[in-house]
């Protein structure tokens, strides 16, 4: 993958008559659990077993480290989980 310049990115706009779709990111703190909900698409399977407990244990003692990525559900107040969810359902086990 290649990153595009700004004079680029002008010349693409003028010759499509075009703006860029501009994606805002914004950080969103979540504090209750239950405002998450997976991604049915998601790919990946959850971890089980020891490698399972391990991550529970590291969320028990450090919280969560790395970011989950959210974006906003179609229902009001949700958001759907893109990627995190193993960090979210070894949140739930610890806290339980």
């Amino acid at each position: 993958m290649r990153t595009i310049d700004k004079e680029e990115l002008l010349c693409i706009e003028r010759i499509t008559k075009k703006k860029p779709v501009s994606r805002s990111i914004s950080k969103v703190d979540i504090h209750d659990l239950k405002t998450l909900i997976p991604f049915k698409y998601h790919p990946f399977m959850l971890y089980e077993g020891q490698r399972f407990m391990d991550m529970v244990e590291s969320v028990h003692v450090n919280g969560v480290i790395v970011l989950i990525v959210v974006r906003p559900a179609t229902e009001e107040g949700k958001y759907e989980i893109l990627s995190g969810h193993n960090r979210v359902e070894a949140e739930w086990v610890a806290k339980a």
